[in-house]
């Protein structure tokens, strides 16, 4: 299924039936036209439906094996507001080498008519729901929340060295860890919140 959107030269959307571009193709001096595959939860004939795991006022994310959806579901949002914070959150996820660990965008697209992104899932826990399990029972090892720390503090510090920051905005909720032959790793989920402050093209 294919839908399109417009987007002039001075980067004004146009919206007919809701799709997202993942590349420009020649139209013409003053516009750009975009070819986008959607993914309808509701007319997919052979997989499974998507599972909600979040809501919150600002967004929705469904899972589909190992493939994930951020939908954008703020009501205070125009259309093409939603539109370009998505795209936002793909280009800092394409921004970043592959090294970072970094929820890997697939492609932008459309979820049940809204704007989306689509993303490999990160397998683990947030932090925000393994800190509790951690510190429970009589006596807290140290040595686990270190080495989660430390998890933490390195994938901080590889999106710092490839010119991403956050400023303040990093949650416990969107911080996933995973556990590797004894020690953690730390995967940040979300990128709508970081930007890149530097560019060395």
């Amino acid at each position: 299924q294919i839908r399109r959107i417009t987007m002039d030269r001075h980067h004004q959307l146009s919206i007919g039936s809701l799709g997202l571009g993942l590349g420009p193709s020649s139209h013409s001096d003053n516009s750009f036209d975009f070819d986008v595959p959607c993914f309808d939860a509701r007319s997919d004939p052979v997989q499974t439906t998507p599972q909600l795991v979040h809501k919150s006022n600002r967004t929705a994310i469904y899972r589909l094996n190992d493939r994930g959806f951020k939908v954008i579901v703020d009501p205070s949002l125009r259309d093409d507001e939603q539109i370009r914070k998505i795209l936002h959150e793909e280009k800092i996820s394409k921004f970043l080498p592959s090294s970072c660990r970094k929820r890997k965008v697939i492609d932008v697209t459309s979820f049940d008519r809204r704007p989306a992104l689509s993303f490999k899932w990160a397998h683990g826990i947030t932090l925000k729901e393994w800190l509790p399990k951690a510190r429970s029972g009589s006596r807290t090892d140290l040595n686990v929340l270190l080495r989660a720390a430390m998890a933490v503090a390195k994938t901080l510090s590889d999106f710092h060295d490839a010119g991403v920051v956050y400023y303040n905005c990093l949650t416990p909720e969107n911080i996933i860890l995973a556990p590797v032959e004894g020690e953690y790793t730390a995967t940040f989920i979300d990128l709508s919140d970081a930007l890149i402050y530097r560019n060395d093209d």
